[in-house]
């Protein structure tokens, strides 16, 4: 993970690995340096338990019960010049160097201002698209997730837990990510 705001990226990624299902749960968020601590509410709950494994080294699958999923509960329709506006301002945004981002995700609605974030990978440059979300008290039912390059399966999870409908990109999904997307009516 990139070091730069660090805050977002806990408070997307505790989110997305279902260990606080929302933002008040944090009790803290501390950094000293490279070093991020966060206190939670219920110190007990952890993600590990429910983790789905997507995929392993190769692209095998090793286990995908879709029924373990979050359903989607989000109205939210897009018009395709929205999708394309929005993915030209995640385009243009990744222009502006980001310290130790090398990809770009974003969260956006059918209007109001584009939520990007960069990071070494994809999954956690959404995590912290989320965080920023969360932190500036958005519906993410009433948001879509953009990205920069491929999607993969663990995008298209953190998607379906955060009820975000549609995920767009400009590269190419993974076999799995659109296997996933179609058993989950995801819109990726």
């Amino acid at each position: 993970v990139s070091p730069h705001d660090p805050e977002a990226f806990v408070v997307g990624f505790l989110f997305t690995e279902e260990i606080v299902r929302v933002l008040d749960e944090i009790e803290s968020i501390k950094r000293d340096g490279n070093v991020v601590s966060v206190l939670t509410k219920n110190p007990f709950r952890g993600g590990g338990g429910k983790k789905i494994v997507l995929s392993g080294c190769g692209g095998t699958t090793s286990h995908l019960d879709t029924k373990r999923l979050p359903k989607l509960t989000s109205p939210l329709t897009v018009p395709l010049p929205r999708i394309v506006e929005a993915m030209d301002q995640l385009l243009a945004s990744r222009a502006e160097p980001v310290p130790g981002g090398i990809h770009t995700a974003a969260l956006a609605g059918r209007e109001g201002p584009l939520l990007a974030a960069s990071d070494i990978g994809l999954h956690n440059a959404l995590d912290r698209a989320i965080g920023l979300a969360l932190q500036a008290k958005r519906d993410l039912s009433r948001t879509f997730a953009l990205s920069s390059d491929r999607i993969s399966s663990e995008m298209v999870r953190k998607c379906l837990v955060a009820n975000i409908p549609l995920i767009a990109s400009r590269g190419t999904p993974t076999s799995l990510a659109v296997d996933l997307a179609e058993r989950t009516g995801l819109c990726a």
